[in-house]
């Protein structure tokens, strides 16, 4: 990941926020039916790309990365991740914030362990 965003112009962004954090990576449920559907597109698009298209890794995550998206008023995944970034998001209530992304204050130890 961190050779990816450092090639996509976002290496700041990730040894800010993602590389000290990296430790308290937790799974959880989907808030919105539509982002799955966003993700199942890309996963077709990757699979597309990696088999028809002969591209590396790398390459599809440069163009799935340039794919218009609906949920995102048909923008770029690249943008608005550069967005988030750039702007503060507004509280809308109950940890929800502007960017569909739900905070978690208190964090519960998984159930399972590998």
């Amino acid at each position: 990941m961190k050779e990816f965003m450092t090639i996509d112009g976002n290496k700041a962004i990730f040894e800010k926020f993602i590389e000290p954090e990296v430790k308290n990576i937790f799974f959880s449920k989907m808030v919105d039916r539509r982002v799955s559907g966003s993700m199942n597109d890309l996963i077709f698009q990757a699979k597309m790309h990696l088999i028809d298209g002969h591209k590396s890794p790398m390459d599809v995550s440069f163009l799935l990365n340039e794919s218009l998206m609906s949920y995102l008023s048909y923008s770029r995944p690249k943008i608005e991740f550069q967005k988030l970034h750039i702007r503060d998001a507004v509280s809308l209530g109950n940890g929800q914030k502007e960017n569909n992304v739900i905070y978690i204050n208190v964090v519960r130890p998984p159930k399972t362990m590998f």
